[in-house]
Formats: C-alpha cells, sequence, structure tokens
C-alpha cells in the first residue's frame, strides 16, 4: 500500500468517530429504511459538507452543522455514515477542549457498558 492510500484510509472515518472542530465530507449513508430515508432528508447526502460542532457532556447526542444549520444525531445514527475527513479541518485549536472531548466520549461509551452489564445480571436474578 503506498503513503497515499494510507493517508487515504486514514481520512475516511464513522461521523460517530469526529471530535469538535472537526469537518468532513459525506461519502456513503449506510442506513437502511426510514432511517436512511430521515437521514437524507436533513442533508446527509454524498459530497454534503458538515462540520462537529460539539458533544453532549456523555457524548450522545453530537451537534453537527450541515447546510447552514445546526442538527443533532445519536452516535448509533452517526456510525451509519461514512465521512472523509477535510484536510483543512483540524480538531479544536484548544487543547483542553479537545481532551474533554474525549473524556466526554469515553464517558458515553463507559455508560453503555455499565447498562449494558447492570442489564445482563438482572436477566441472571431469579
Amino acid at each position: 500500500m503506498t503513503e497515499d492510500e494510507n493517508l487515504s484510509q486514514l481520512e475516511k472515518a464513522k461521523l460517530s468517530d469526529l471530535l469538535p472542530g472537526e469537518e468532513a465530507l459525506i461519502l456513503l449513508v449506510k442506513a437502511k429504511g426510514p432511517i436512511r430515508r430521515r437521514l437524507l432528508e436533513m442533508g446527509f447526502v454524498r459530497g454534503a459538507h458538515l462540520k462537529v460542532e460539539k458533544l453532549a457532556p456523555l457524548g450522545d447526542p453530537m451537534e453537527l452543522i450541515i447546510k447552514g444549520y445546526h442538527l443533532s444525531i445519536r452516535r448509533e445514527e452517526g456510525e451509519c455514515i461514512l465521512v472523509e475527513r477535510c484536510e483543512s479541518a483540524l480538531p479544536s485549536q484548544h487543547p483542553h477542549r479537545h481532551a474533554q472531548s474525549r473524556r466526554f466520549a469515553l464517558a458515553g461509551r463507559l455508560r453503555g457498558w455499565v447498562k449494558r452489564i447492570l442489564t445482563s445480571r438482572s436477566d441472571r436474578r431469579p
């Protein structure tokens, strides 16, 4: 694999993987059924430019700016959208804010894990 192909692979990601301040172009919407139709109606079409404005305190939902308006979507919906990071887009220039958004994303994942563990334990009780 050449260096250019390697870089190209690094620039492609799921929308849910982006951090506040990052910008991207939509490549593909992989969702099916009514969710796909709704995402397309809201402007998630191939080639559309978007920016991650901010994340909620626990990392879900995420606020985006797409086609000039603010939109919040769940992380699970963001998993269905393949994007390509824009070269001009860098994560937030504030290092503390960048670290904080990573903590929030981790807190959201941790909350999901705890919920799954507690749910599985309650299923085992007689």
